[in-house]
């Protein structure tokens, strides 16, 4: 895998068309990644995901690899399974 300095450097690479291939290939993996995390988190019992660490790590000559990580978290009440409305009842106010 060549330096990232030196691609760019390469006027083939950029007039050629390689790094938008390598730029369009590194943006599909990374949409891939977002939604497999996404799925993920669904799986969980989730509904967001925070604190999402991005790597991508060269994996022998010609591939790239993304892992993407974080935590999964509910934004929304689940509904309280004993109200008849299916709503958490307040918590009423200590007098």
């Amino acid at each position: 895998m060549q330096p990232l300095a030196t691609l760019l450097s390469s006027p083939l690479s950029i007039v050629g068309g390689n790094l938008a291939g390598m730029e369009r290939a590194v943006r599909k993996a990374t949409e891939r990644a977002k939604a497999h995390l996404a799925q993920s988190a669904g799986q969980l019992g989730g509904d967001a995901v925070i604190g999402v660490a991005v790597s991508i790590a060269g994996v022998g000559n010609k591939a790239e690899a993304i892992v993407m990580a974080g935590t999964a978290v509910r934004t929304a009440p689940e509904p309280d399974q004993n109200s008849p409305s299916g709503v958490e009842d307040p918590t009423p106010l200590a007098p």
